[in-house]
């Protein structure tokens, strides 16, 4: 019995733990489905001002990861409510997410393949002007 409940628990433990890991991250599609079925979160594009103003998603707040005020401005996000990241290629964002998760954040959903994914799967740019 003892060896029964020890391998169940070696069984279920690795999912219970991964089911606890705020950060995800996920294709282009279902990102948008994040987006659309949210009632609210915060989308956070990690790229520099100069990539942001060539095209971002809409509704998108710019935090620069490469800046050194990124950790204080980030801080000021709110931890209780999703945070949808992206960056180019999802390289500054996994990193941007790890971080989200030292600081606590409970949900953090990040676009696999960065914007470049998200543009190769057709789906809609707002230009700064």
């Amino acid at each position: 019995m003892k060896r029964f409940a020890f391998s169940l628990l070696a069984i279920a433990l690795p999912f219970f733990l991964w089911a606890q890991e705020p950060a995800k991250t996920v294709q282009a599609d279902r990102f948008v489905h994040y987006m659309d079925s949210l009632d609210t979160y915060q989308l956070v594009d990690v790229r520099t001002s100069a990539e942001f103003k060539e095209g971002h998603i809409t509704g998108a707040r710019q935090l620069d990861f490469n800046k050194a005020s990124f950790e204080r401005r980030v801080s000021r996000l709110d931890r209780n409510q999703p945070v949808l990241l992206y960056c180019r290629t999802g390289k500054r964002s996994h990193r941007a997410a790890q971080l989200l998760e030292q600081l606590g954040f409970r949900e953090i959903i990040e676009l696999d393949g960065g914007i470049t994914a998200w543009k190769e799967g057709g789906h809609d740019l707002q230009v700064k002007q």
